[in-house]
């Protein structure tokens, strides 16, 4: 739905002086959304005089929002509408309500099934996001953890989350990552990575042992959409003292098949993503 227009009385406001960036965020934020009310396109000029802002800035903003692809040029080449890319993230968004729903019956059996917290998450740059859980009265419980985000080199999430990278682009990926040693089990350099992955390809499921925090040892997999790529990860995590072996051999596999429901029930129908043919 669009919305009304009111950029140019939001800048009536109280006349507090912003910092630059801010300002010019707020600046792209008028642009959008004037978009937004005109579907079919709207030209520099009217922009500017919606927006209150000088022809030279509604120029520049746009022509950096259209080299982004969140906006472009009409057919005509006259007027401007909201690009492509927005609509991807807008996809992004609803994606990830979609993948709540389909993922939370799996979780509660997971969680049954193992009597240990299970958590969903995405990958937010270089970052692990918590986006749901489920836990029963006796497992490990974590209060608040939702949206906390936390490294992806050392929880069984984040290398799940990076399961698809070849050994080269695991190298440029990680170039410049810090690998904060946060236990003495943690993975400090892209090479040892790289070989962890390998072995996780290999059985299935990927294990923190311990790297992130050393009271807790978890398992994860990998959650694919229609599209074949990776989307998200699920994983089981406990004390480590309850992991032995054996168990986190038995949660490995039943993470693993927990992962490949949910990715069925979000269109994955086999195969893996390539990045570069």
């Amino acid at each position: 739905m669009a919305r009304s227009s009111g950029t140019t009385a939001r800048k009536q406001k109280a006349g507090i002086a912003k910092p630059s960036a801010v300002r010019s965020v707020s600046r792209t934020i008028d642009l959008l959304e004037e978009l937004a009310n005109n579907p079919r396109g709207i030209g520099l000029i009217e922009l500017s005089r919606k927006t209150g802002l000088h022809k030279s800035t509604v120029f520049r903003l746009l022509s950096v929002l259209a080299e982004r692809g969140y906006v472009q040029k009409t057919q005509e080449g006259q007027g401007y509408t909201l690009g492509l890319h927005l609509v991807e993230l807008a996809n992004s968004f609803l994606n990830s309500l979609d993948l709540k729903i389909e993922a939370r019956p799996c979780m509660y059996e997971l969680t049954e099934a193992t009597r240990h917290t299970v958590f969903l998450a995405l990958r937010q740059g270089l970052d692990v996001v918590y986006i749901d859980k489920t836990e029963t009265f006796t497992s490990l419980r974590r209060y608040s953890i939702i949206g906390t985000r936390v490294p992806i080199h050392c929880t069984s999430l984040g290398k799940a989350l990076l399961l698809d990278y070849s050994d080269e682009e695991l190298r440029e990926l990680l170039k410049d990552y810090p690998f904060e040693k946060k236990t003495p089990n943690t993975i400090t350099s892209a090479e040892a990575l790289i070989e962890n992955l390998r072995l996780a390809r290999e059985r299935g499921y990927t294990i923190d042992d311990r790297e992130h925090e050393l009271t807790v040892r978890c398992v994860g997999a990998p959650i694919r959409d229609y599209s074949k790529r990776i989307i998200a990860a699920i994983s089981v995590s406990g004390v480590a003292d309850s992991f032995s072996p054996e168990k986190i051999q038995e949660f490995g596999e039943k993470v693993r098949q927990t992962a490949a429901e949910i990715s069925r029930r979000m269109g994955y129908s086999g195969g893996i993503y390539r990045r570069k043919e």
